[in-house]
């Protein structure tokens, strides 16, 4: 938030194109789906709101043909559950992850040098 003229104006909004939503305050739309997703509620897309965020195009189907879509610079999505190990590398944090149905993403918390650790 900035204070230009004694009145506040909005510059950043959290969690602004909801679960599994792209946001590109450059583009217009602003939100857009990961690959794969859609918006949960198409109507209020329309409307300039995407903070109910996007659902899957298909269902879920643990080991069938699902799996991990590679993006770079994007936050972790918020979870309750979260498995950490720094001692692992990509390759195996992605094998970890593709065993496990309720893994929804993976990532190497330290980007440095190649990256390594394993956050799921």
């Amino acid at each position: 938030m900035a204070l230009p003229s004694s009145r506040w104006v909005m510059e950043w909004q959290h969690n602004q194109c909801g679960a599994y939503g792209i946001c590109d305050p450059n583009k217009s739309p602003v939100c857009k789906c990961t690959k794969g997703f859609e918006p949960k509620n198409l109507w209020d897309w329309k409307l300039g709101d995407g903070s109910s965020g996007c659902v899957r195009e298909k269902k879920f189907e643990c080991g069938k043909d699902d799996g991990f879509l590679e993006m770079k610079r994007m936050k972790l999505p918020d979870t309750l559950k979260t498995f950490v190990d720094l001692n692992m590398n990509l390759k195996e944090c992605k094998e970890m992850c593709e065993t496990n149905c309720s893994c929804i993403a993976y990532a190497n918390p330290d980007i440095r040098n190649g990256g390594s650790g394993c956050i799921a």
